[in-house]
Order: structure tokens, then C-alpha cells, then sequence
């Protein structure tokens, strides 16, 4: 597959990598839209890709951390937690894991609607 990075400090160290340093958000969002898998260390990469239903790992620093907002949504959701890994974990033997996103649609969508509310009655009050 064509690796994509996006990162200010994202240097081209390996021949074949794409390096974003900048990305707007149309781009941002159709490189997420048209990925076949992807691989994010952020809350919003682990959102668009659940979003776009892909298939992804959600790198994190460690499930203690004060912000563990990937591993919440991904809970709260019902998502297979194999898509967490901890960043620097050995990745012999890994196997990137797939999402069946038929068992946690209405998760989603509870949670979607939940949004939907709140935004609702945050703009109109």
C-alpha cells in the first residue's frame, strides 16, 4: 500500500513514504476517506476513521495517560480494542487487525445522535 504521512515534523526517511507536512482540512479528510487502512496516534484520526468505517490501529502512549480520549471512544463504542497499540510495542508476529463494524453500528449511531443533540442545544441556546 502507498504510505501516507501527516506530520509538521514528518521527515521522508524511508523511499516511497508521502510526507504531508501540511495538510488542509479537504485534503486531511479525503486522504481518511480514501485510505485502505490506516494508522493514527490521534483522537481525530481514530475518529475519522471510525467515521469513514476503516479498518485502523490507534497508537497510543499508554492506556493510563491523561488523555486517553482514542481508547474512551473506542470503548464507548464497542470497537475490538486490538486496534490499540502502545506506542514502541513489538510488532513481531502482528497481525493488523479488522473492524466489523456490523456489531457496533448502533453504538455509533447512539453516539452520533448523542452529538447531533448536544450541538443542537449548544447552538440554539
Amino acid at each position: 500500500m502507498k504510505v501516507v504521512m501527516i506530520s509538521p515534523e514528518a521527515t521522508n526517511i524511508l523511499n516511497g513514504y508521502k510526507v504531508l507536512p501540511n495538510c488542509g482540512p479537504i485534503e486531511f479528510l479525503n486522504l481518511f476517506y480514501h485510505a485502505s487502512y490506516i494508522i493514527t496516534s490521534s483522537f481525530h484520526g481514530t475518529s475519522f476513521a471510525v467515521n469513514f468505517r476503516k479498518d485502523f490501529i490507534s497508537i497510543i502512549d499508554d492506556s493510563s495517560a491523561k488523555d486517553n480520549r482514542q481508547i474512551s471512544v473506542i470503548k464507548k463504542l464497542g470497537i475490538n480494542q486490538s486496534c490499540l497499540v502502545k506506542k514502541n510495542s513489538s510488532l513481531a508476529n502482528f497481525v493488523l487487525p479488522r473492524i466489523d463494524y456490523k456489531l457496533c453500528e448502533n453504538n455509533i449511531n447512539e453516539a452520533v445522535r448523542q452529538s447531533e443533540n448536544y450541538l443542537n442545544k449548544a447552538l440554539n441556546n
